[in-house]
């Protein structure tokens, strides 16, 4: 395949498939009713803020979606076996990490609580906890591949996250809320489904078990945590942290909500409402992914140049080196300096390629490096180091 938008919405098509067929086993699993299981996978998998993921491309959250509810199955089965089956989890915990690490430390908070709420079902607490421990030990071994070299960049000075990026990762309640009832999945919120199943839990909380009002509340508990309700900058300035925790919050609003609402439909056991819900489900998506599509550029080839994409989409040096971010002007409008001498050079709009005759000597490109970066001339490999503007 070589155009770049059918790649594109064919991966989106397997991870879509991926998580519809890994909710439906799931939820059959664990609740035997396969009505239950198909409603689950449906609201779970076809979701505004997963819809979001898709909208704005981000490949491996929306591939999160499909491991997400693997982990709550190895919470179930570690209870049922009294600690026999930490395999899950562990697999569960490494597929959740390739994909996204930071929703990977939620999960496991959250199972942590899961396991708190239902510690009366644990007879044998001695083999649940070797269980778990076991699950730690490998997931952290299985992992290793992807936290080494996170603890090797850790030592790399990047700008710390600032209070405008917070607001903007979450936002007040009034507008999450007007995102989620207008359905739009290009802005941050859960979606017009997740509301109505939401209101519907509450309205038949009478018809809910104990397990399944702990999980309507923190599905509600997940929803405010997502918002700027809960003062966010005060917890700390790391970027990673503070900046995308209020998106993973709502995640596990989207899994509760899904999973009570589908046991709420099903309830009814009426074969239309069941379709009925499920279509308004799928509606929901196809809309703005369909219309997505047909606003798609023609051209497989988009601009692209990474300093300049970075300042204007996050307005702040979130990402950056502090000396590139001291000396981002210069950086942005290419300024080379040659030999001593400052010159603004066109680079390739499509890639960090640039075309110019020198003399031999020393030059400081607008290019930021990174661990890793190789640069050449003429094919050729040539020495590079990092300088005080934060590149080679």
């Amino acid at each position: 395949m070589t155009s770049f938008i059918y790649g594109y919405m064919a991966i989106f098509a397997i991870f879509t498939y991926l998580t519809l067929a890994i909710a439906y086993l799931v939820a059959k699993k664990i609740t035997g009713n396969s009505v239950q299981a198909m409603l689950f996978s449906v609201f779970w998998t076809f979701a505004a803020y997963r819809t979001f993921d898709v909208t704005r491309s981000v490949a491996g959250e929306a591939l999160a979606f499909a491991f997400i509810p693997l982990a709550f199955f190895g919470l179930y089965k570690l209870i049922k076996t009294q600690g026999k089956s930490w395999w899950i989890v562990t697999l569960a915990l490494t597929l959740i990490t390739y994909t996204y690490p930071t929703i990977a430390w939620v999960v496991s908070i959250y199972l942590i609580i899961g396991l708190i709420i239902l510690k009366n079902k644990v007879t044998d607490m001695q083999s649940m906890w070797l269980g778990l421990t076991k699950a730690a030990l490998i997931s952290f071994f299985t992992t290793s591949f992807y936290w080494v070299p996170l603890l090797e960049e850790a030592k790399i000075p990047f700008q710390p996250a600032s209070h405008l990026q917070i607001q903007t990762a979450a936002l007040n309640p009034i507008k999450v809320l007007t995102n989620s009832v207008t359905n739009n999945v290009t802005g941050y919120g859960i979606g017009i489904v997740m509301v109505i199943l939401l209101v519907w839990s509450f309205i038949d909380w009478h018809k809910l078990t104990f397990i399944y009002r702990s999980k309507l509340v923190w599905g509600g508990v997940s929803l405010i945590l997502a918002t700027n309700i809960i003062p966010w900058p005060l917890l700390g300035s790391r970027f990673n942290f503070v900046l995308m925790l209020p998106g993973m919050f709502m995640i596990m609003a989207t899994l509760f909500i899904s999973w009570v609402g589908s046991y709420v439909v099903a309830s009814y056991q009426k074969s239309w409402l069941n379709w009925l819900v499920a279509g308004l489900a799928l509606l929901a998506f196809l809309v703005p992914v369909v219309r997505m599509q047909l606003t798609a550029p023609t051209s497989d080839r988009v601009h692209y140049n990474n300093e300049a994409s970075l300042v204007g989409f996050y307005n702040i040096d979130d990402y950056l080196p502090t000396a590139a971010a001291q000396n981002i002007k210069s950086i942005t409008k290419n300024v080379f300096i040659v030999n001593g001498k400052r010159e603004v050079i066109t680079r390739d709009s499509f890639g960090n390629r640039v075309k110019f005759v020198t003399p031999k000597g020393i030059i400081n490109t607008p290019i930021i490096y990174s661990a890793g970066t190789r640069v050449t001339i003429g094919g050729k490999p040539v020495h590079a180091y990092v300088s005080n503007r934060g590149e080679p």
